[in-house]
Protein backbone atom coordinates (compact mmCIF):
# COMPACT_ATOMS: atom_id res chain seq x y z
CA UNK A 1 0.00 0.00 0.00
CA UNK A 2 1.12 3.18 -1.11
CA UNK A 3 0.56 6.88 1.04
CA UNK A 4 0.22 9.63 -0.50
CA UNK A 5 0.07 13.02 1.63
CA UNK A 6 -1.71 15.22 -1.25
CA UNK A 7 -4.69 13.96 -3.55
CA UNK A 8 -6.44 15.78 -6.22
CA UNK A 9 -8.77 18.29 -5.74
CA UNK A 10 -11.64 15.85 -7.31
CA UNK A 11 -11.90 14.79 -3.67
CA UNK A 12 -12.98 17.95 -2.90
CA UNK A 13 -15.47 17.38 -5.12
CA UNK A 14 -16.58 14.54 -4.30
CA UNK A 15 -16.74 15.26 -0.55
CA UNK A 16 -16.83 18.46 0.89
CA UNK A 17 -17.78 18.60 3.97
CA UNK A 18 -20.73 10.36 17.17
CA UNK A 19 -22.85 10.85 18.99
CA UNK A 20 -24.24 7.53 20.98
CA UNK A 21 -27.68 7.18 20.56
CA UNK A 22 -28.43 8.86 17.52
CA UNK A 23 -30.13 6.81 15.25
CA UNK A 24 -31.03 6.57 11.20
CA UNK A 25 -33.76 7.28 9.13
CA UNK A 26 -37.17 5.78 11.74
CA UNK A 27 -38.48 4.05 8.88
CA UNK A 28 -36.11 1.56 8.30
CA UNK A 29 -34.55 -0.76 11.01
CA UNK A 30 -32.05 1.28 12.96
CA UNK A 31 -28.82 -1.15 13.79
CA UNK A 32 -27.66 -0.21 17.07
CA UNK A 33 -23.82 -0.30 16.72
CA UNK A 34 -23.19 -3.83 18.59
CA UNK A 35 -25.86 -5.66 16.45
CA UNK A 36 -24.98 -7.84 13.91
CA UNK A 37 -26.99 -9.43 11.30
CA UNK A 38 -25.42 -12.16 9.81
CA UNK A 39 -25.22 -13.66 6.33
CA UNK A 40 -27.43 -10.35 4.77
CA UNK A 41 -24.45 -9.82 2.62
CA UNK A 42 -22.66 -12.39 1.00
CA UNK A 43 -19.08 -12.54 1.67
CA UNK A 44 -16.97 -12.39 -1.25
CA UNK A 45 -15.75 -15.58 -3.13
CA UNK A 46 -11.96 -14.93 -3.27
CA UNK A 47 -9.74 -12.82 -0.07
CA UNK A 48 -8.75 -8.88 -1.97
CA UNK A 49 -7.12 -8.74 1.67
CA UNK A 50 -5.27 -11.44 1.75
CA UNK A 51 -2.00 -9.03 0.61
CA UNK A 52 -3.47 -5.83 2.50
CA UNK A 53 -1.88 -3.20 4.81
CA UNK A 54 -3.58 -1.51 7.69
CA UNK A 55 -5.00 1.98 7.00
CA UNK A 56 -6.80 4.42 9.46
CA UNK A 57 -8.32 8.00 10.15
CA UNK A 58 -9.02 9.29 13.32
CA UNK A 59 -9.23 5.93 15.14
CA UNK A 60 -11.57 4.75 12.05
CA UNK A 61 -9.43 1.37 10.89
CA UNK A 62 -9.57 -0.72 7.68
CA UNK A 63 -7.57 -3.09 5.57
CA UNK A 64 -6.53 -1.83 2.15
CA UNK A 65 -4.80 -4.64 -0.48
CA UNK A 66 -1.38 -3.00 -0.59
CA UNK A 67 -1.15 -2.25 -3.78
CA UNK A 68 -3.33 0.40 -3.82
CA UNK A 69 -2.51 3.84 -2.98
CA UNK A 70 -4.05 5.80 0.49
CA UNK A 71 -3.66 9.41 1.05
CA UNK A 72 -5.94 11.99 2.90
CA UNK A 73 -7.03 14.92 2.13
CA UNK A 74 -10.28 16.94 3.63
CA UNK A 75 -10.87 14.81 7.10
CA UNK A 76 -11.50 11.63 4.85
CA UNK A 77 -9.41 8.67 4.13
CA UNK A 78 -9.11 8.03 0.47
CA UNK A 79 -8.27 4.22 -1.14
CA UNK A 80 -7.02 3.81 -4.71
CA UNK A 81 -6.92 1.10 -7.01
CA UNK A 82 -3.85 0.47 -8.90
CA UNK A 83 -3.11 2.78 -12.10
CA UNK A 84 -6.18 5.33 -11.03
CA UNK A 85 -4.25 9.03 -10.43
CA UNK A 86 -7.30 10.55 -8.33
CA UNK A 87 -9.62 10.18 -5.68
CA UNK A 88 -12.40 10.15 -8.11
CA UNK A 89 -13.30 6.96 -10.48
CA UNK A 90 -12.79 3.57 -8.76
CA UNK A 91 -11.53 5.81 -5.03
CA UNK A 92 -13.28 4.24 -1.85
CA UNK A 93 -13.72 7.15 0.83
CA UNK A 94 -13.80 6.31 4.41
CA UNK A 95 -15.62 9.55 6.20
CA UNK A 96 -15.42 10.06 9.82
CA UNK A 97 -18.58 12.44 11.34
CA UNK A 98 -20.00 12.08 7.78
CA UNK A 99 -23.17 13.50 8.29
CA UNK A 100 -21.93 16.60 10.58
CA UNK A 101 -19.17 17.27 7.67
CA UNK A 102 -21.27 16.92 4.60
CA UNK A 103 -23.82 19.15 2.89
CA UNK A 104 -27.32 18.71 4.26
CA UNK A 105 -26.49 16.31 6.39
CA UNK A 106 -25.63 13.69 3.98
CA UNK A 107 -25.97 10.14 4.17
CA UNK A 108 -28.09 10.21 7.61
CA UNK A 109 -31.50 11.28 5.77
CA UNK A 110 -30.57 10.10 2.48
CA UNK A 111 -29.43 6.62 2.67
CA UNK A 112 -32.59 5.24 1.52
CA UNK A 113 -33.55 7.31 -0.93
CA UNK A 114 -32.95 6.95 -4.74
CA UNK A 115 -31.78 9.81 -5.13
CA UNK A 116 -29.58 10.03 -1.61
CA UNK A 117 -25.96 8.74 -3.77
CA UNK A 118 -24.34 11.69 -3.58
CA UNK A 119 -23.72 14.42 -0.48
CA UNK A 120 -25.26 18.05 -1.70
CA UNK A 121 -27.23 16.56 -4.45
CA UNK A 122 -24.14 16.49 -7.13
CA UNK A 123 -25.47 14.82 -10.26
CA UNK A 124 -22.43 14.91 -12.31
CA UNK A 125 -21.87 11.85 -14.84
CA UNK A 126 -19.32 9.71 -12.88
CA UNK A 127 -18.83 7.26 -15.49
CA UNK A 128 -15.09 6.34 -15.86
CA UNK A 129 -15.29 8.44 -19.28
CA UNK A 130 -17.71 11.40 -18.39
CA UNK A 131 -15.82 11.20 -14.49
CA UNK A 132 -14.90 15.18 -13.89
CA UNK A 133 -16.47 16.33 -17.39
CA UNK A 134 -19.77 18.26 -18.16
CA UNK A 135 -21.95 15.18 -18.16
CA UNK A 136 -25.60 15.11 -16.47
CA UNK A 137 -26.35 12.08 -14.44
CA UNK A 138 -30.00 11.14 -15.14
CA UNK A 139 -32.56 8.59 -13.41
CA UNK A 140 -31.22 6.54 -10.41
CA UNK A 141 -32.35 3.23 -9.15
CA UNK A 142 -31.56 2.26 -5.41
CA UNK A 143 -30.42 -1.41 -5.77
CA UNK A 144 -29.40 -2.99 -2.48
CA UNK A 145 -30.59 -2.05 0.80
CA UNK A 146 -29.08 -3.29 3.74
CA UNK A 147 -26.90 -4.14 6.57
CA UNK A 148 -23.13 -5.38 6.66
CA UNK A 149 -21.59 -6.97 8.95
CA UNK A 150 -17.97 -5.14 10.39
CA UNK A 151 -14.73 -5.98 11.95
CA UNK A 152 -15.85 -4.84 15.36
CA UNK A 153 -19.21 -6.61 15.47
CA UNK A 154 -20.75 -3.44 14.41
CA UNK A 155 -23.47 -3.33 11.59
CA UNK A 156 -24.26 -0.65 8.93
CA UNK A 157 -26.63 0.52 6.44
CA UNK A 158 -25.43 -0.68 3.16
CA UNK A 159 -27.02 0.84 0.11
CA UNK A 160 -25.89 0.79 -3.79
CA UNK A 161 -27.44 3.00 -6.31
CA UNK A 162 -27.08 2.21 -10.26
CA UNK A 163 -27.00 5.95 -11.99
CA UNK A 164 -27.60 6.95 -15.79
CA UNK A 165 -25.93 9.08 -17.66
CA UNK A 166 -27.06 11.65 -20.49
CA UNK A 167 -24.81 9.82 -22.51
CA UNK A 168 -25.87 6.82 -22.52
CA UNK A 169 -23.70 5.19 -19.69
CA UNK A 170 -23.91 4.43 -16.13
CA UNK A 171 -22.21 4.26 -12.64
CA UNK A 172 -22.59 2.44 -9.41
CA UNK A 173 -22.07 4.35 -6.31
CA UNK A 174 -22.42 2.35 -2.67
CA UNK A 175 -22.51 3.31 0.71
CA UNK A 176 -21.75 1.77 4.66
CA UNK A 177 -23.19 4.18 7.03
CA UNK A 178 -22.98 3.49 10.60
CA UNK A 179 -25.62 5.51 12.17
CA UNK A 180 -24.31 5.95 16.07
CA UNK A 181 -20.72 6.77 15.00
CA UNK A 182 -21.34 8.64 12.29
CA UNK A 183 -18.94 7.14 9.89
CA UNK A 184 -19.16 6.26 6.16
CA UNK A 185 -17.15 3.88 3.69
CA UNK A 186 -18.24 5.26 0.50
CA UNK A 187 -17.11 4.22 -3.41
CA UNK A 188 -17.89 7.46 -5.30
CA UNK A 189 -18.19 5.01 -9.00
CA UNK A 190 -16.98 1.68 -8.72
CA UNK A 191 -14.98 0.29 -10.97
CA UNK A 192 -16.19 -3.28 -11.75
CA UNK A 193 -12.59 -4.91 -11.74
CA UNK A 194 -12.03 -3.89 -8.15
CA UNK A 195 -15.65 -4.72 -7.32
CA UNK A 196 -15.01 -7.78 -4.27
CA UNK A 197 -12.07 -5.62 -3.00
CA UNK A 198 -14.86 -2.76 -2.19
CA UNK A 199 -16.52 -4.92 -0.04
CA UNK A 200 -13.91 -6.58 1.50
CA UNK A 201 -12.07 -3.15 2.60
CA UNK A 202 -15.65 -2.19 4.00
CA UNK A 203 -16.01 -5.43 6.00
CA UNK A 204 -12.48 -5.05 7.83
CA UNK A 205 -13.76 -1.50 8.71
CA UNK A 206 -13.15 -1.19 12.57
CA UNK A 207 -14.14 1.78 14.37
CA UNK A 208 -13.63 0.49 18.00
CA UNK A 209 -11.22 3.12 18.87
CA UNK A 210 -12.31 5.71 16.74
CA UNK A 211 -13.70 9.02 19.43
CA UNK A 212 -16.04 10.67 17.30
Amino acid sequence: MRFSAGLSAAVLVAVTGCGAGESADTSQPAPEPDTTYSGIVPPVDTNPLEESDGAAIDGVQVRVPDDWEVGESDGSLCAQPPEHTECAYGALLVIPEASDRMPGGWPADDFTDADGWAPGGEDGCRSEDAAGGSVDSGDADLTVQGFTDHADGRTSHHSVWSVDCDNGESFEVRLWFLPQSDVAAYVWSVDPGHDQAYDAIAQSMDVSEYAG
